[in-house]
């Protein structure tokens, strides 16, 4: 019988330790921000391999990536705050810029060029 009560102890414990685990990995939320967009040439047609920058100009945290086959650029896990400046390169193209960003937590910042 005691052995059976320690079981039933030991059992109740695991479920409730697996809970508080559970819940703090619940309770984390969002701590980032994420910025989105499409480059497109004059006409709407998309520009493939443009050379997109995220810069905080406030710390000098640069991001880099790449436009794919749809125009579509994102970066995600990006810290809030700011300010940012977008800037988009691409052979043949002139430079275009986006200044004095501002992200809050949870924003999914969208800007097209």
């Amino acid at each position: 019988m005691q052995r059976h009560l320690r079981s039933v102890v030991y059992l109740f414990a695991a479920i409730v330790v697996s809970s508080i685990s559970a819940t703090a990995i619940w309770a984390q939320g969002v701590t980032s921000a994420a910025v989105q967009g499409t480059v497109s040439r004059e006409g709407g047609t998309v520009l493939e391999g443009a050379n997109v920058t995220l810069l905080n100009t406030a710390t000098g945290v640069r991001i880099a990536a790449a436009t794919r086959a749809n125009g579509r650029f994102n970066f995600e896990n990006v810290a809030p705050g700011g300010p940012f400046t977008i800037e988009v390169r691409a052979i043949g193209f002139q430079l275009a810029t986006k200044t004095g960003v501002m992200l809050t937590l949870g924003q999914r910042y969208t800007q097209d060029f």
